[in-house]
């Protein structure tokens, strides 16, 4: 039995390079799955009816996490080589609410701690704190500096 999946309407800002998302297919009337590889794919997304799924524990797992323990409200995952650990819960008791993710380093303080919305938001924090991910050389990230 497959876990329920929430979506939202993702705003302008989250938009970039590497970012995923789901179209609405005019013809079929189906959300079909897209990664944004270059200008022309964010003027598409743009332009069009898009939605993106909120985080959840398969995109955790599909980012190379594996399982540590699962309950119904939360669940904490390790990284693959378990040097990192990574600690999700439900922001709100409402279903679909907004993840708060815990990211550290086993025997450091923690990384990163917060809100985060979908498995592009979570790539690009694994990838500020030096982990392994599949992001584009060529992300821009917050600070105006190429990563």
């Amino acid at each position: 039995m497959s876990e329920k999946r929430y979506y939202y309407t993702p705003e302008i800002e989250e938009f970039h390079v590497g970012f995923e998302y789901q179209l609405l297919e005019d013809d079929t009337n189906n959300w079909e799955d897209y990664t944004i590889e270059d200008k022309h794919d964010l003027f598409d997304a743009l332009n069009e009816t898009t939605r993106v799924k909120l985080l959840d524990k398969d995109d955790a797992l599909s980012l190379g996490w594996k399982p540590d323990q699962f309950t119904k409200e939360d669940f904490a995952l390790n990284f693959e080589d378990e040097e990192w650990y990574m600690n999700i819960f439900p922001a709100s008791s409402i279903p679909g609410s907004i993840c708060l993710v815990e990211i550290g380093r086993d025997g450091y303080d923690t990384g990163y701690f917060g809100e985060v919305k979908n498995k592009s938001e979570l790539k690009f924090i694994m990838k500020r704190l030096g982990m392994k991910t599949n992001l584009p050389d060529n992300h821009i990230v917050n600070d105006n500096t190429e990563k």
